[in-house]
């Protein structure tokens, strides 16, 4: 599964823990990772995906969407992935305002998943 993939490829390139979904005991620093749009064809997955980062205040988060925009932009993707782009960042304030959060969205074109 591609959020999968994104997962184990940017918790190792970037040294954060990643999740799908907020971890009920969540580390000062974290990035979530889920699918926020797309299409599929025939042949293709092109998927839009939101990262969001959190950290302790806004400029943690801040920073660590730049280090997650310099890692996709420099490495080489996981296998399934042909493509990916960082399209836009922005300030996504957290709800309880207990946390800084920034959101990194990816537009990949991947194979097909399983």
């Amino acid at each position: 599964m591609l959020e999968s993939d994104l997962i184990k490829w940017l918790s190792q390139g970037t040294n954060t823990p990643c999740y799908h979904n907020i971890p009920q005991r969540p580390p000062e620093a974290f990035i979530t990772i889920k699918r926020v749009g797309g299409y599929i064809t025939n042949v293709t997955d092109h998927a839009d995906i939101a990262v969001q980062t959190w950290g302790k205040t806004p400029e943690k988060a801040c920073q660590l969407a730049y280090t997650v925009i310099r890692y996709v932009i420099s490495n080489q993707p996981p296998s399934s992935i042909y493509s990916i782009k960082a399209s836009s960042m922005y300030e996504y304030p957290d709800d309880e305002g207990l946390r800084g959060r920034y959101q990194v969205l990816l537009e990949i074109v991947a194979t097909l998943g399983d």
